[in-house]
């Protein structure tokens, strides 16, 4: 399940630029998925990939980025940040 940013991470996902984003629908044995796939700019020059499938009752809803900060803490900025894009691109 994709977790509760806290507002730490809501106020510095602000500051992230998203280089790619792409958002898809599929559905996979009976189940509507919703996939967004995005390139963030990381500050040394590159960028992190974030990924996130989502379904409609948010049970299997997962999110990954491959930044330090996702990996100690299982949620970071990136993921706050394409998530808050991913709907505002659909609306």
């Amino acid at each position: 399940m994709i977790r509760e940013p806290s507002e730490h991470i809501k106020k510095a996902s602000k500051k992230v630029k998203i280089l790619r984003m792409q958002t898809d629908e599929h559905e996979i044995m009976d189940l509507d998925y919703r996939i967004t796939i995005a390139d963030v700019a990381n500050s040394r020059g590159g960028h992190y990939r974030v990924v996130l499938s989502e379904e409609p009752s948010k049970i299997r809803s997962v999110a990954t980025c491959n930044c330090q900060g996702f990996l100690f803490s299982g949620n970071c900025k990136h993921i706050h940040a394409v998530f808050v894009a991913s709907r505002e691109e659909t609306i």
